[in-house]
């Protein structure tokens, strides 16, 4: 048994794997299940289920009580019987069975379309009659409520034979020359369609008449009715279309990509969304008939002749251009039917097991892995089964090349491993938080603002008298997605760069300056206690202590001042600092910048004192800025109307007075 899950649904397909012969004996039987590791996984549905080298159609009774499939070499047809799960009767025939109806409930009427053109009548005890009809047969339908079986083949007619009267009745004449491919009944009202270039609807009462036709893109070969009015349609492209009979346009449309016909088409309603089935000769696909979307696909190894569901379950069964029978169980798609519960139970267990159940026992390689193998020479032989774009190869094969292709791969395996075991009982250690090597002034910004908030919060907190909460807030520095932004060199911002000075004109170097704990976290301070690392420092600047004295001790001495020599040292050296830069880190991040008045100021006005109107302007990727200094025109002016406004001020009356003689007097009138 194979188990799949395209699209996240569970397929299991119990055809799968190799049957035990039932004449053998339990020690043998025993022996050959640890030799063949697939013989243990197959489950045997029903007992030869299959064909000697290739089934064309699958039906099941109305009943549910029997599944009957036909086939060849010889032409022939099998009856199972689900209550024993073993084969009920074989029958043979003259000629290959193109399709076959049910005329009873169960197995004991039978109708057999062969490619003789011949209908052939079975019945409880064996072959009843054999009529022939006048054109070879693609189709054919039985209607329970006249007794009518009609017979679609390459002509233009659809043949009616009354199984009640036993004759042919009147034909249905249409203009199609091509012939009818298939036929479709709606149980409800009795509305006969038939497919062919167009889809032509019958009234099959008792006058029959043509009542509509339907358009179809490449001629039909599929139909199924799914309720009164919708009507699903498969296409000679490979599409399938979906009607409403009130509208002579469908209202979805499905591809199948394959450009291959369609020869199954069914509706799942009890599924929740309803789902359609539609097969080609490649693949069978489930899909929402509301929507169109895909729900799962079966790809069968072989070729694809005819699809069946067993009604109210899960259970799909194909009939293969292969001696087994396909047989897969979807569980959402339905429950287990009765006679085979146990599938329930088992596929629960096979889910909580957890087993690799999909070519467990290959592995697939590519073209390049293989010849990296030393195994293309391998390929068109049995060793290798080509799928898609590579090979599926036997996994002992695969693991005896690995091990000479690559003798050290074991060894380097091993130290990987190690690595990893080290790395794992690094990260219990302590950390220390340091800024990154790159986009320093950019971290230590989202640092102190992660920092701003959590103090917010912790205020927040003590005021409403809960318990803080440690506010661990995202920022581009912890948030393991941007981690390449502190690390990377070639991610590192250039300040001085012409597109970042567009972006930010104002700058924000000077919104954060250097603090103490930046110091901390980026330098340790040379100590003083007289060590070999603290000597380094202090031979550096022993002359420049030496001069300062010398330079102290003549001044105090014009003045007539005495001061200890060892005094001002040690007042000197307490209160000058010196710094180290860490080893690895880089401070040219933090050299240079400009203060808040100075940032966006031209050097020249820098240098003058003063700043001037400026006019920007920007071309493609470039902007320039000039200084404009006015023109003796435009002082003139502007000193004009400053000595207006000042005149004006000086002349000009206030209302306050007159408002308030205005008030006395009462409102106007």
């Amino acid at each position: 048994m194979e188990v799949s899950a395209p699209n996240d649904v569970k397929i299991y397909n119990l055809s799968k794997g190799r049957s035990i012969p039932e004449w053998l004996g339990s020690k043998k039987a025993q022996k050959l299940k640890r030799q063949h590791p697939e013989m243990r996984r197959s489950i045997q549905l029903l007992q030869d289920f299959g064909m000697p080298i290739v089934c064309d159609t699958v039906g099941v009774s109305p009943d549910k009580q029997y599944i009957v499939t036909t086939g060849t070499y010889k032409p022939r047809m099998r009856c199972y019987d689900v209550n024993e799960l073993s084969m009920k009767f074989e029958r043979c025939f003259d000629s290959e069975a193109v399709k076959f109806r049910f005329l009873s409930d169960d197995y004991s009427k039978l109708v057999f379309l062969q490619s003789d053109r011949n209908l052939e009548f079975h019945v409880q005890h064996g072959k009843y009659y054999k009529l022939r009809v006048p054109r070879f047969g693609r189709d054919l339908l039985y209607h329970h409520g006249n007794c009518d079986l009609y017979v679609a083949g390459d002509g233009p007619e659809i043949f009616r034979i009354n199984l009640e009267q036993g004759r042919f009745l009147r034909s249905l004449l249409s203009e199609t020359a091509g012939g009818f491919d298939c036929l479709a009944l709606n149980p409800r009202h009795g509305l006969l369609a038939a497919g062919a270039g167009t889809v032509e609807l019958w009234d099959p009462r008792r006058t029959p008449r043509r009542v509509g036709s339907l358009p179809s893109e490449s001629g039909t070969t599929a139909l199924a009715f799914r309720n009164s009015v919708e009507l699903g349609v498969g296409t000679r492209s490979g599409a399938v279309l979906l009607y409403d009979l009130r509208s002579d346009k469908p209202f979805l449309r499905k591809e199948h990509q394959y450009d291959l016909p369609i020869h199954s088409l069914g509706f799942v309603d009890e599924a929740a969304a309803g789902l359609v089935y539609s097969a080609d000769a490649k693949v069978l696909k489930l899909w929402r008939a509301d929507s169109g979307a895909p729900f799962t696909a079966i790809e069968p190894p072989a070729e694809v002749r005819a699809a069946a569901r067993f009604p109210e379950s899960g259970l799909i069964l194909l009939a293969l251009e292969a001696p087994e029978t396909g047989v897969y169980y979807l569980p959402e798609l339905g429950a287990a039917p009765s006679w085979c519960s146990f599938l329930d139970s088992l596929t629960e267990e096979l889910e909580e097991t957890d087993e690799v159940s999909v070519y467990d026992d290959y592995r697939f390689t590519t073209p390049r892995e293989l010849n990296s193998l030393g195994l293309s020479h391998v390929v068109g032989t049995n060793l290798v089964y080509p799928y898609m774009h590579g090979y599926f190869i036997d996994i002992r094969l695969y693991k005896r090349a690995s091990q000479l292709a690559d003798p050290f791969a074991y060894q380097r395996y091993r130290r990987e491993k190690i690595q990893a075991k080290i790395e794992e009982v690094r990260e219990n250690r302590v950390k220390l938080k340091k800024l990154p090597r790159v986009n320093k002034l950019m971290a230590l910004r989202y640092l102190r603002e992660r920092k701003l908030v959590r103090e917010k919060k912790g205020k927040k907190d003590e005021e409403m008298g809960g318990v803080k909460e440690d506010v661990e807030s995202l920022t581009p520095v912890t948030d393991a997605r941007f981690a390449a932004l502190f690390s990377n060199p070639d991610l590192e911002v250039d300040p001085d760069s012409e597109d970042y000075k567009r972006a930010n004109p104002r700058g924000d170097r000077g919104k954060f300056k250097f603090t103490e704990a930046d110091k901390q976290s980026e330098f340790y301070e040379v100590s003083d206690d007289g060590s070999e690392e603290s000597k380094k420092p202090r031979e550096n600047v022993s002359k420049l202590t030496e001069n300062l004295n010398r330079v102290s001790k003549a001044t105090n001495r014009t003045r007539g001042k005495s001061v200890d020599t060892k005094t001002v040292t040690e007042s000197r050296q307490n209160t000058t600092k010196f710094y180290e830069l860490k080893p690895g880190e880089d401070f040219s991040s933090f050299v240079g910048g400009s203060s808040k008045e100075e940032v966006g100021v031209a050097l020249g006005d820098r240098v003058a004192g003063k700043r001037l109107p400026r006019m920007r302007k920007q071309m493609g990727d470039c902007e320039f800025t000039v200084a404009v200094e006015p023109s003796p025109k435009q002082r003139r002016l502007k000193d004009d109307e400053v000595k207006h406004r000042k005149e004006r001020k000086v002349l000009g009356r206030r209302a306050g007075p007159i408002l308030k003689d205005l008030r006395g007097q009462g409102r106007f009138r």
